[in-house]
């Protein structure tokens, strides 16, 4: 495996558009306009 493509350590996430459950979308910037945010990507739950 060579170099690195993931985000590192204190760099800003991207601001990337996510769906919502409603068929309607939101930015993830939204999420932290008011307070700190903590995202987890998961690759499976189970």
């Amino acid at each position: 495996m060579s170099g690195n493509t993931g985000v590192l350590v204190g760099q800003p996430a991207l601001d990337v558009t996510l769906e919502k459950g409603e068929g309607a979308s939101v930015r993830l910037s939204e999420f932290w306009k008011d307070s700190p945010l903590v995202a987890i990507f998961m690759r499976h739950l189970g």
